[in-house]
């Protein structure tokens, strides 16, 4: 599927590795039956930090399929217990 290559190298770059990616790492695809349309991935995780990168296929900008992906991304980062900080997204620390 055209664009797969893409997604797969944006889990390898910071990843190193899928299996690293499926243990720690997770994000969301939008594709048609034969290309990527949008995905947003977690680039890095940590134990109470994550960052999200988020890309659009230049065919299907301006019609809300990124915003679909991160706040997939987001709810999920919400789902595993990270929350909103002033400096990004975090997970509870307990004290």
């Amino acid at each position: 599927m055209q664009g797969d290559s893409d997604i797969c190298k944006w889990v390898e770059d910071p990843w190193k590795s899928r299996a690293s990616f499926f243990e720690k790492g997770f994000g969301y695809c939008i594709h048609t039956d034969t290309e990527a349309v949008s995905w947003s991935l977690t680039d890095y995780v940590s134990d109470n930090r994550i960052e999200i990168g988020i890309h659009t296929n230049e065919n299907y900008r301006r019609r809300g399929f990124a915003s679909m992906v991160i706040n997939a991304v987001v709810n999920e980062a919400i789902e595993r217990g990270f929350v909103f900080t002033p400096q990004g997204i975090g997970q509870v620390i307990e004290e």
